[in-house]
């Protein structure tokens, strides 16, 4: 393809002398041109347009070099296949490199000394400078050198930004920023910057090695990107936009701690800390790198750049780190890929492919799409406020209300209107039931909800029971005192015992061990710790929080608030529970008998439900269970199982276990706190 010729009218603003304004306002134009043809395939190297203006040549050489810059990351970043623009080319047009401006080698060391250091080895290069591995002649410390080239013929563009990275850096106290150590000039007036030597990788690099792993775990990583967060979120605090954060600013050391450097496009917000400074970008030109730009930093205008645009780069880092692919497609014309940046929405990460994905649960790409959303308004309003999500989500708390997806608020919305009317209706007919003599009592059915996985759930109304058991009941235990308790929420409940079908949904296996197998059959082999795993990845799924009954709300559900018999209203346990005499002491279907007068299904027999709370000190086969300081503590289960003899499925039965224990009879009942 021709190489062409650029507009006449700039043409005659190289060989023109108007004033500097002008001269920018056409340099503006020639470089917007060269875009432009670049973008559209055109062969154009700097050579060719350094010939064509020769009089605009030191601003020219700067900014071509900035596209340069732009471009060369843009390539760095084509790990998962090749640019369609390369293809059509047998050089590369962007990265021509300037007469007189040989590719550094690299092995090169500074030509000129830098007092007070000695230098060992080049660290990396680029095309306007290197860092160097260097020992503090004084302490003797290890440091790295960042030298940028030229001496005194460095163009200002470049010494600006220098200037600029020194200065914020100078003004940064965290520990996962890279500090400055020392500034000056070479000999030969070249500027140089010293930092603490990071031995360690880049992030994305790090990253891979994480999901190479034989048992690759997400947690670390979101760990990593949490102290990731910190840091960024220290920078804004001082009025810093870093604007230029990807995967080989960030060193993770040999202990996995993260380092963010080059603070060379940092912007100063005009509320900093730090003294302001004046911006030396140019209108028109992206700041950046482009794969990890924002939507506001390769089209501005619509939206100004700020913190938010940190926030957008941090989620394709993540995003990155998660998935091994970018969020969209960074293979094509540079055009194309800034289209990309700004309409294509990315898939969910749980969607894609590879070593995390069945670790990521729906809260996790809430987060991670949040933080690319094209509006900046929204996003997280800060690096912060990414990292506390990441945090929520790490500890199985609740996300932000604002990162939820519009189907879990409108789960969230409707299942709290739905409970103002129904309760007040159940605690009604409960009032009533309580009020007909035992013989004439009828069912009485709780309202029920179901959640995205198809499990059903009671909503059961707040109120008083006997709780225990008397001491005239077969089986009776003295840790069953008679005594009256008052639960003063509604709460959801599961209306059965959870199914391997709704385990394998949510966990994407089923706990060793399973003696029979069937979509509705109750799981068990579930260790405690195998139940609160359970609750944390459906409470991320659904946006709700989900948890273990307490043994009060477990014991009144059961007994379905007012009766006193071993076993609840209205039958006899052959006819409501699985258990030793009726189960071949094996496991059988969920709700295949009958249930509570409540409508719940399996609360005797069926599996050994684990609950939340502690076991009290009792006797059970002549072994007495403590919890005395210093020794393990013990759960309650309830409910008895296919295993377990009719006196230990009773209403007051209870057995205990330590969290790692697995009982191949031991299963789980959800709660859920959303009527709160």
């Amino acid at each position: 393809m021709s190489h062409g010729s650029l507009p006449k009218n700039a043409r005659a603003a190289g060989a023109s002398s108007n004033g500097d304004a002008a001269r920018q306002k056409e340099l503006a134009k020639v470089v917007a041109d060269v875009v432009s043809r670049r973008a559209q395939g055109e062969n154009l190297p700097d050579s060719v347009v350094l010939a064509q203006w020769p009089n605009m040549r030191p601003e020219l050489q700067d900014e071509l070099a900035a596209l340069r810059d732009i471009h060369r990351t843009f390539l760095a970043a084509q790990k998962a296949g090749p640019i369609s623009m390369l293809a059509r080319h047998d050089s590369d047009p962007l990265a021509a490199r300037l007469p007189g401006h040989p590719r550094p080698d690299p092995q090169r060391l500074p030509s000129e000394p830098i007092h007070g250091y000695t230098v060992i080895a080049e660290a990396s290069s680029g095309g306007q400078g290197a860092v160097f591995r260097a020992r503090h002649e004084i302490t003797g410390k290890t440091v790295a050198i960042k030298v940028i080239w030229g001496g005194a013929l460095t163009g200002s563009r470049h010494r600006a930004r220098f200037e600029r990275e020194a200065q914020i850096m100078a003004g940064l106290d965290h520990p996962h920023i890279v500090p400055i150590l020392d500034r000056g000039r070479t000999a030969d007036g070249s500027m140089f910057l010293v930092m603490p030597f990071i031995e360690g990788c880049p992030l994305d690099e790090h990253m891979d090695g994480l999901r190479s792993e034989p048992e690759p775990d997400v947690k670390r990583a979101l760990e990593l990107f949490v102290l990731i967060c910190r840091a960024v979120a220290e920078a804004h605090q001082k009025g810093i936009i870093h604007r230029d954060l990807k995967p080989t600013n960030v060193l993770v050391d040999r202990r996995g701690e993260p380092h963010i450097l080059d603070f060379g496009l940092a912007r100063i917000g005009e509320d900093s800390e730090i003294a302001a400074a004046r911006s030396v970008t140019m209108a028109g030109q992206i700041v950046g790198s482009l794969p990890w730009a924002s939507p506001e930093q390769v089209s501005p205008g619509e939206h100004p750049m700020d913190v938010r645009s940190d926030v957008y780069s941090l989620g394709v880092m993540l995003y990155q780190a998660l998935c091994g692919v970018f969020p969209y497609s960074i293979a094509g014309s540079i055009q194309e890929v800034l289209n990309n940046i700004l309409t294509v929405e990315p898939a969910p990460p749980g969607q894609v492919r590879g070593p995390f994905a069945r670790q990521i649960r729906s809260g996790l790409d809430a987060i991670v799409l949040r933080a690319l959303a094209k509006a900046p308004d929204r996003r997280y309003a800060s690096a912060a406020e990414l990292g506390d999500d990441l945090e929520n989500y790490l500890a199985g708390r609740t996300l932000d209300r604002a990162t939820l997806p519009s189907r879990a608020r409108l789960w969230r919305n409707w299942a709290g209107a739905a409970f103002v009317a129904v309760v007040t209706i159940a605690i009604a007919g409960v009032i009533a039931w309580q009020q007909c003599p035992p013989d004439s009592r009828q069912d009485l059915t709780l309202p029920r909800i179901s959640n995205s996985i198809g499990m059903r759930l009671a909503s059961v109304p707040p109120g008083s029971f006997m709780m225990g058991s008397p001491a005239t009941e077969a089986g009776h235990d003295s840790n069953e005192p008679l005594h009256r308790v008052t639960i003063d929420h509604p709460f959801l409940i599961g209306v059965t015992e959870v199914t391997q079908r709704e385990y394998r949904l949510v966990m994407g296996s089923l706990p060793p061990g399973q003696l029979v197998q069937g979509d509705n059959i109750p799981v068990h082999g579930v260790t405690l710790e195998n139940a609160l795993a359970f609750c944390r990845e459906l409470s991320n799924r659904e946006h709700v929080t989900y948890r273990l009954p307490t043994g009060e709300e477990w014991e009144y559900a059961c007994r379905a608030s007012a009766n006193s018999r071993a076993y609840a209203w209205p039958g006899t346990l052959d006819t409501m529970g699985w258990y030793r005499g009726n189960s071949n002491q094996l496991p059988h279907p969920v709700a295949s008998l009958t249930p509570n007068i409540w409508g719940l299904y399996d609360m005797h027999g069926g599996v050994n439900e684990w609950c939340r709370d502690l076991s009290k000190p009792f006797q059970t086969s002549g072994v007495s269970v403590s919890t005395a300081e210093g020794e393990v503590d013990f759960y309650n289960l309830r409910g008895g199982s296919f295993m377990s003899p009719a006196q230990q499925c009773r209403s007051a039965s209870r057995s205990a276990g330590q969290p790692e224990n697995r009982f191949e009879d031991a299963g789980l009942r959800m709660v859920c706190d959303e009527t709160r």
